[in-house]
């Protein structure tokens, strides 16, 4: 198991949102790219970064600031929130993100995450973010009728870099992982 920490950005800056309530965040720093650094520093393997307001909007919105920790941090990133298109998923590349994080858009369209996988092969890991094993899309603001453990075994043989699974009950709640939901998820 590898424990990698997770930069949050919303307006340019590091926050948490307790289960991606925009109404329930916490800011923790202006400096994302301090922050990043902290985290290699203390010795983290791989950052987990994530755009709050390009998920909720669509499309990425803190360019600048991913921009910034990824040109400070040696440690590969994985970049996710508002990636619903291939030129932004190449573009995320692009900054010197290891992995792309895909999820709307692919929950939507199998064929974009085909496609994302053939282009970028190794490159693309798939987002699942669920309530109660059923999957969420648009910032987690859109409740779809399917299983994350679904569709995790649907794309199994893709060339995925990884499959990020969130509990969103849990998320930003700091009691640890869904051992259950990641077991079913494993299995």
């Amino acid at each position: 198991m590898e424990i990698i920490p997770a930069v949050d950005l919303r307006g340019g800056r590091v926050v948490r949102l307790i289960q991606g309530d925009p109404s329930r965040e916490t800011r923790y720093s202006q400096d994302p790219a301090a922050v990043a650094r902290e985290w290699e520093r203390r010795g983290a393997p791989r950052l987990h970064l994530v755009d709050l307001d390009g998920a909720l909007l669509g499309s990425p919105a803190n360019q600048q600031a991913l921009r910034e920790i990824l040109r400070v941090i040696r440690i590969p990133a994985q970049v996710g929130g508002g990636l619903r298109s291939l030129e932004a998923v190449r573009a995320v590349l692009d900054l010197g993100a290891a992995v792309a994080i895909v999820g709307t858009a692919a929950i939507r369209d199998a064929g974009f995450l085909e496609a994302a996988c053939a282009a970028f092969p190794g490159r693309v890991a798939l987002g699942l973010d669920a309530r109660a094993g059923m999957l969420l899309t648009s910032g987690w603001v859109e409740v779809t009728v399917i299983r994350a453990t679904d569709l995790a075994r649907r794309v199994s043989d893709f060339p995925l870099a990884a499959i990020i699974y969130t509990d969103i009950q849990r998320d930003g709640m700091l009691e640890g992982p869904d051992l259950p939901g990641l077991a079913a998820m494993a299995a």
